[in-house]
């Protein structure tokens, strides 16, 4: 039983591994390629703004555009303050 709750971990460790260096790398071509981050953030403000409609679809709210590309701004760069 033990035998097999060391290998659970270890395998645990092995996939936090994987993921910690790929959001490192993601980081990484976020802060190099400006185009790229631009794109991060044009899909992550679209899901809120798709999000926003489909929940209050009677809602005109003019600033939605900025607020949701506000919003992705703010969420992409507490992901890069998060990974130095």
């Amino acid at each position: 039983m033990v035998t097999i709750m060391k290998q659970q971990i270890l395998k645990q460790n092995k996939q936090h591994m994987k993921t910690d260096s790929a959001v490192t790398k993601l980081c990484q071509s976020l802060k190099e390629d400006e185009s790229y981050y631009i794109s991060w953030k044009s899909n992550i403000a679209m899901a809120f703004y798709d999000e926003f409609y489909k929940t209050y679809p009677d809602n005109e709210l003019a600033q939605i555009h900025t607020i949701a590309n506000t919003a992705a701004d703010n969420f992409l760069k507490l992901l890069l303050n998060q990974n130095k």
